[in-house]
């Protein structure tokens, strides 16, 4: 519907500069010498009409930039998640605020935004036990909305995977060490090294926010310390 509103804008503002043109192409061909003077001259123009499309084109392109840029604005916005609108689309049909013919808006998914928190500020892993986990962390009833109506704690969520995560980091960093200096043999050493490369590339990649580069990045220096520590175990020995 927004880019409905903006192309019937913006063909307005070319039917005004279609007859802008012309009026400026009749007095450039007309041969007066005072149609010549206004076409040059701002101040001293004649031509009430060109005067009065200049005036229009001024309002009308004010109104369609600023309706552009909120339509921009709009795009960058964070979809709504499903959950989220699953739990509004509940809430509708069990408590049925609003006559029925009037509630569909919340069919259209594409449609919905999240005005709170965005969903890049989550951790894919977070999102993941938000929304598998989020009746563990119910937290007290409030009245205003009805009995049926229970709330989560994201914030709780939110920390108790953190410190899930802060211990998987903790294996993945301190495990290969251990699993290495109990491991004679290079090659098994070796396939130790790949093994946990992956494991650790696999938890950054999926679980954090970062780019390729960076996953790249990070990878090679974990892998780095492990082929170090290999060698200068080696050499002690």
């Amino acid at each position: 519907m927004s880019i409905r509103v903006l192309l019937h804008m913006q063909d307005e503002l070319s039917e005004l500069e279609q007859r802008l043109r012309a009026l400026d192409t009749a007095d450039w061909t007309s041969g007066n010498a005072i149609d010549l003077y206004s076409l040059h001259s701002r101040r001293n123009d004649q031509n009430i009409e060109r005067k009065a499309i200049m005036t229009a084109l001024e309002r009308r392109m004010y109104q369609y930039q600023k309706r552009l840029y909120i339509h921009s604005q709009c795009l960058k916005m964070e979809k709504a998640r499903d959950m989220y609108a699953d739990s509004v689309s509940h809430w509708i049909d069990g408590r049925k605020p609003v006559v029925e013919e009037e509630s569909h808006w919340i069919d259209e998914r594409d449609d919905l935004a999240s005005l709170g928190l965005k969903v890049e500020d989550y951790h894919l892993f977070e999102k993941w036990a938000e929304e598998k986990f989020s009746r563990v962390f119910v937290t007290k009833n409030r009245p205003l909305f009805g009995e049926e109506v229970r709330f989560y704690s994201s914030t709780t969520i939110r920390r108790v995977v953190r410190c899930f995560l802060t211990l998987i980091s903790v294996i993945i960093l301190i495990g290969p060490l251990f699993a290495l200096s109990y491991t004679e043999r290079q090659e098994y050493r070796l396939t130790l090294i790949a093994c946990f490369s992956l494991v650790f590339a696999s938890a950054i990649a999926f679980v954090t926010k970062s780019r390729n580069f960076e996953v790249f990045v990070a990878t090679a220096a974990y892998a780095a310390v492990l082929v170090v520590f290999v060698g200068n175990n080696y050499e002690g020995q």
